[in-house]
């Protein structure tokens, strides 16, 4: 397949050609937007914090009966 033709089909589509060639992984809306306000985080010490609470809430959401928090 040409690279034009995939090109045309991934825009057809609304995706990438990296994600019809099984280049790319998906993501929902939530792991983008994360994803990319992380990318923009570049002090370590903010990173560590952010993890740090990350891991928090991650344990109260565990141990919370029914999962609610």
């Amino acid at each position: 397949m040409k690279t034009s033709s995939l090109s045309e089909l991934a825009r057809a589509l609304h995706t990438t050609p990296d994600y019809l060639l099984g280049f790319e992984e998906t993501q929902d809306s939530f792991e983008k937007e994360a994803l990319g306000i992380l990318k923009e985080i570049k002090d370590d010490t903010v990173r560590e914090m952010l993890l740090k609470q990350m891991r928090a809430l991650l344990k109260l959401y565990c141990f919370c009966p029914h999962n609610v928090v």
